[in-house]
């Protein structure tokens, strides 16, 4: 929200609930009480405490007096200064253990903004606690993520007291001899509370956390014009993302914001931190304590109701999984700093059916290290000799040559007794390089596999001379997990003459299948191939033959089969979770918007990217693969609709089932039938709707989006399917929002987004000559 300018001497309060006096502890005490109490209250320009927006206070011409200034409530971003997010989201705040309420700040939409906040002084003082949710690593020498910034772009005047790259903190300021930087040597940690205080007095530049000071320079005189727009969680050189969002705003959480038009001392600035460190306690923060809550987006009509996904934020792979002692645990790429690739981490989801995730801190940061300083990418995880580690791909970027290059490293959890494993540490000790031969930055993506005592790591990469994608080989016996060996090339494809396999493959699956009477085995190796046009969505696989004993692959063929037949399929990605119950791999893929939605629409779609429901592969006796979903009977709501035995063309109307519901029935087709379907996510006219149908004469199966409001979104997906039109064919439609995922004869999958209008809650048959037999469409119950 655009905020009013505020006359100089403008004070702003947000009040807390009550207090003793001066010196106590603040944790419950309301704004006004702590204005009078500050013992340099004459000084005071402002105090943000984030508790309560219902009574603002703000002082003018040291009269203290009533008003609204700032919504914080409904705080959005400022639409003039970022015109990409006309409808950002409200601000969340949370219960804080400094005091009161603290606000969150998501990373790249919302900020205050306090215009012509100073004037024409020449001291000051900024205290305020933060805790980081992530770092921006888009190390680019003005691009410094604020806590407090006061810019002038006609004067090219002002500081920004923030941080960079892993934490590092201090400011950066305009002083008579230029712009100079003035940096503390410790970094600030994530999810930790730290009271930061900022001092300018006659040209020097004192930094203070948790009451001591860590940095004293003299940087000359400066002169704020009073025409600095002051912000607090904003750059104003934010650096654009190639998919149109900033990066550079302020991930984490901000409380207790002074203000002061002097330059405290050093015992003032710790008598401010002592308000709220107890014992020499600093006050705890935590990942979930200032993470959004998982209904946080619920009001979207794109946002999925029970398909597993983080509460906000991008996603992309997801990167493996587990089941370790009563809990499935599911990895997946998360940016913390908007909806497109950055501040990348591990994300974490933790569930006790595989239905029901809560999300538990990041297992993966990037390091200030040798192995992981630019990205953590995909990967894979599994439980060996009852711990489980995870492999990951880190992106190391040389600041002088500008080169990326990428390494296989591994982890493990701290606390094994902790049920959702929340906190990981990286093995540095264990760091898989590159052989040689093969090209330094297109090495990722390791996927476990464990047979016969072994583990093996398969990981995707492209050779130098010829460019012919591969698959390498590592082995280490499960008693020494850390031990890892080279074994040369696991599978080799000759791109020149078979491109349509991709010069390049991306998070490979490797699954080991067996047909119910056990007499056939086959591996299955998918791959998300890319294209000479472009990162293709679709993921595909082969089924062929493993030799553990040499780690070679040799496929059946190099007929590749579709993975998933849908356009909004983005990679089978390496989710893989073990089920000892039914003693399965189950997977959970990723499910974008599209590889060609912008980040502008992914934001306005509320994040709708998600995952899978989980689904599994087996073998028939046939050799073939086919795939089904497990089991969610236990969401399953009231029945809204069912019909047996009743001819298509006798089915004209719309029928009103809702946004969230599963579509299940048999189908057979008549001797003059053309077509046989559902429009699902209509509207009541048909204007607008998500169609799937039979094409008898084709004999595919096909999704079309051209109905759809969303103009990127209009695609057709084809399936071929030869079917008996002597025997019936069953169906299952999973609808959760946006996301629709649909299941033919137990054995293919097809997947769709559809970016449809509120008011597109109706079903209706396509075509005539069919019958429809066993239809009931049950209501799926909201998760989150």
């Amino acid at each position: 929200m655009k905020n009013k300018k505020i006359p100089s001497f403008l004070v702003l309060f947000l009040t807390l609930v009550s207090l003793f006096g001066c010196h106590q502890k603040e944790n419950n005490v309301d704004g006004m009480t702590k204005f009078n109490n500050d013992p340099n209250k004459a000084s005071l320009r402002a105090l943000l405490t984030f508790d309560d927006d219902k009574d603002n206070l703000y002082k003018v011409k040291n009269v203290a007096q009533k008003g609204v200034f700032y919504d914080v409530e409904n705080m959005r971003n400022d639409v003039s200064a970022n015109q990409f997010y006309e409808n950002p989201s409200p601000a969340y705040r949370f219960d804080s253990t400094v005091s009161g309420k603290a606000l969150s700040f998501d990373g790249y939409s919302n900020f205050i903004d306090m215009e012509n906040f100073f004037s024409q002084t020449t001291d000051f003082t900024i205290d305020m606690w933060v805790g980081l949710r992530s770092y921006d690593l888009n190390d680019v020498t003005r691009n410094i993520t604020p806590f407090v910034e006061c810019y002038s772009t006609f004067d090219d005047s002002g500081f920004i007291f923030g941080f960079k790259k892993f934490g590092t903190w201090g400011v950066r300021i305009k002083t008579t001899a230029g712009w100079q930087e003035v940096w503390c040597d410790e970094t600030l940690k994530l999810y930790t509370w730290n009271a930061v205080s900022f001092s300018f007095n006659a040209g020097t530049v004192n930094l203070y956390r948790n009451g001591i000071l860590e940095k004293s320079q003299f940087v000359g005189d400066i002169s704020l014009s009073g025409s600095e727009t002051m912000y607090i969680g904003r750059n104003t050189f934010n650096q654009q993302a190639p998919s149109v969002f900033p990066y550079n705003y302020l991930s984490g959480a901000i409380d207790e914001v002074r203000i002061y038009d002097k330059a405290l001392d050093a015992a003032a600035i710790k008598s401010l931190a002592d308000l709220y460190i107890k014992d020499g306690e600093i006050p705890a923060l935590s990942f979930r304590a200032m993470n959004y809550p998982s209904n946080y987006l619920n009001d979207n009509v794109y946002r999925t109701l029970w398909h597993g996904l983080p509460s906000i934020n991008w996603v992309s792979d997801t990167n493996g999984g587990f089941y370790y002692k009563g809990n499935y645990h599911l990895f997946f790429t998360k940016s913390d700093l908007g909806p497109d690739l950055g501040g990348q981490t591990w994300g974490h989801l933790v569930s006790p059916d595989m239905i029901s995730w809560h999300e538990v801190q990041p297992a993966i940061h990037c390091g200030d290290n040798d192995y992981d300083n630019r990205w953590v990418f995909a990967g894979s995880g599994a439980v060996i000799n009852d711990v489980p580690y995870l492999f990951y791909t880190g992106f190391i970027l040389d600041d002088f040559s500008k080169i990326f290059s990428c390494t296989i490293s591994m982890c493990k959890p701290k606390d094994l007794n902790d049920p959702d494993l929340e906190q990981w540490e990286k093995m540095p000790e264990v760091k898989l390089k590159l052989p040689p031969g093969f090209k330094s930055d297109e090495f990722r993506d390791p996927q476990v596999h464990i047979e016969h005592d072994t583990a093996f790591l398969f990981i995707v990469s492209r050779r130098a001379t010829g460019g012919n994608p591969v698959i390498l080989g590592f082995s280490a016996p499960l008693n020494d997990i850390t031990n890892w060996s080279y074994r040369g090339v696991v599978f080799e494809v000759d791109y020149s003459r078979h491109k349509h396999l991709g010069y390049m493959w991306e998070v490979p699956i490797f699954l080991r299948l067996t047909s119910p009477s056990g007499n056939k085995v086959k591996y299955l190796l998918a791959i998300a191939p890319m294209n000479e046009v472009g990162l293709s969505n679709d993921s595909i696989y082969l089924l062929g033959d493993f030799d553990w004993e040499t780690c070679r692959y040799t496929a059946d063929n190099l007929n590749a089969q579709r993975y998933d037949f849908g356009s909004d399929y983005f990679a089978c990605s390496g989710g893989q979770v073990y089920d000892p119950m039914l003693d399965h791999i189950i997977l959970f893929e990723t499910l974008q918007c599209g590889w060609n939605l912008s980040g502008h629409n992914r934001y306005h779609s509320s994040y709708s990217a998600g995952f899978t429901m989980g689904r599994y592969y087996s073998l028939d006796e046939e050799g073939n693969a086919v795939v089904n979903h497990i089991d969610y009977s236990s969401i399953y709501g009231k029945t809204l609709l069912t019909l047996n035995d009743v001819a298509a063309s006798s089915l004209e109307d719309y029928y009103k089932v809702g946004r969230s519901y599963r579509l299940a029935y048999k189908m057979r087709l008549g001797s003059e039938s053309h077509k046989a379907g559902f429009e699902i996510l209509s509207n009541k006219t048909g204007s607008e709707a998500f169609s799937f149908y039979y094409d008898v004469n084709k004999q595919t199966f096909t999704i079309d989006e051209m109905k759809t409001s969303n103009p990127i979104m209009k695609q057709i997906s084809f399936m071929d399917y030869v079917f008996d039109s002597n025997r019936e064919m069953e169906i299952e439609v999973f609808v959760d929002q946006s996301c629709v995922e649909i299941y033919i004869d137990n054995c293919r999958a097809m997947s769709g987004r559809a970016f449809n209008n509120l008011d597109c809650e109706y079903i209706k048959v396509l075509g005539s000559d069919w019958t429809i037999n066993d239809l009931v469409v049950n209501e799926m119950k909201r998760v989150y």
